[in-house]
């Protein structure tokens, strides 16, 4: 692979990091999720998308599977909690992103008592219903589209 090909593939999973940070909610170089969305979104359909990658990459399939892949990441994520805690007390430590000009805020830990574990963990378990019938979606609109 030559530099040229380097520098094409970079381009590409550029906008693959910053298309899944939006989709799970994050900020990207300051602009907020729907607007870095959009732009990715159009990339991943324009002509500038498909020589990059030669016509190979579906960006319609990128994305969605971009999508999967997060959602996936997130839904692992509560299966381990739920799983590793039951609905006595339990520990959670936030950590913050540093906003630009601010100071890094610190990091908390709270330690939730059983009588707020359990609505918590029943929370966790619909997020996670919520998580896996979006995951289904995104997987059956992919065997739509690839039928």
């Amino acid at each position: 692979m030559d530099a040229y090909d380097n520098l094409k593939n970079a381009i590409v999973q550029q906008a693959v990091e910053d298309y899944a940070a939006a989709f799970m909610g994050n900020k990207v170089g300051g602009k907020g999720p729907s607007a870095v969305m959009w732009e990715c979104e159009k990339f991943f359909h324009s002509d500038w998308y498909a020589a990059l990658t030669n016509g190979a990459i579906n960006g319609e399939w990128l994305a969605r599977n971009v999508k999967i892949r997060e959602l996936e990441k997130a839904a692992k994520t509560y299966e381990t909690i739920l799983g590793a805690h039951s609905s006595t007390a339990f520990r959670v430590s936030a950590h913050f992103p540093k906003e630009q000009g601010k100071e890094k805020p610190k990091s908390v830990t709270y330690i939730f008592p059983p009588r707020f574990a359990v609505g918590i963990m029943d929370a966790l378990r619909i997020q996670l219903e919520t998580i896996m019938a979006e995951i289904r979606e995104l997987k059956a609109a992919s065997e739509e589209a690839s039928t």
